[in-house]
């Protein structure tokens, strides 16, 4: 299926397209597409700017100013607060999208199922990468129902914010089991699968400290 630059939409143009980069106009733009088919998602012009803009929306205050987040606190077996008292959720699933595969010998399919439980049996000191999930609080109180912010911290602390293990802000909910159903699947797996090329420039990363306590 096309997408943006399949469908000749040049990066000059989706960045000069007079849309409004703000949660407001988002929800808007998802409400009117969630009962649309994938296809008709795909060759939206709306959608394919607020797609490649996406990342965007990671650790943005309601009043647009961006949140420095410094430190992960955890508070119970999966759960973690930062300083703005936003609680974020340590997942494993789907992990192995954020790091490199290894066994690059095998068969995809099974590479996958390998890395899913070598990434159980490792310490969390030991994995190459780990994954927070937030649900946008701001974007969950619009008119839209969704919005989830990422965090993938490499053992420096560092976030990945570029290149090809790169965090992404979800349009769809995301939960503990992350599928490609819903409007998760409508509005981020399958458009990352189409373009994964997004603007990386919004925001810069600091280390941050995780504070395991469990």
């Amino acid at each position: 299926m096309p997408f943006a630059r399949d469908l000749k939409y040049s990066d000059q143009k989706l960045n000069k397209m007079a849309y409004q980069l703000n949660r407001r106009a988002l929800a808007a733009c998802l409400n009117r597409l969630k009962n649309a088919d994938n296809e008709t998602v795909a060759r939206d012009e709306e959608f394919q700017f607020f797609h490649k803009n996406r990342n965007y929306f990671n650790n943005l205050s309601e009043d647009g100013s961006r949140l420095r987040i410094s430190y992960l606190k955890q508070i119970d077996s999966k759960t973690y607060l930062d300083e703005y008292n936003r609680k974020w959720t340590e997942i494993i699933v789907g992990i192995m999208y954020h790091r490199p595969f290894f066994g690059s010998g095998l068969n995809f399919r099974v590479r996958d199922k390998v890395d899913f439980i070598t990434d159980f049996m490792k310490s969390r000191s030991e994995r190459y990468s780990r994954k927070f999930i937030c649900p946008d609080p701001f974007m969950n109180n619009s008119s839209y129902d969704g919005g989830c912010e990422f965090e993938i911290i490499v053992r420096s602390g560092m976030r990945v914010v570029e290149g090809e293990f790169m965090e992404t802000y979800n349009f769809g909910k995301t939960g503990l089991v992350s599928t490609a159903v819903g409007l998760h699947g409508k509005f981020d797996v399958n458009p990352h699968k189409m373009s994964s090329e997004y603007v990386t420039n919004h925001y810069t990363s600091s280390p941050i400290i995780i504070q395991d306590a469990f």
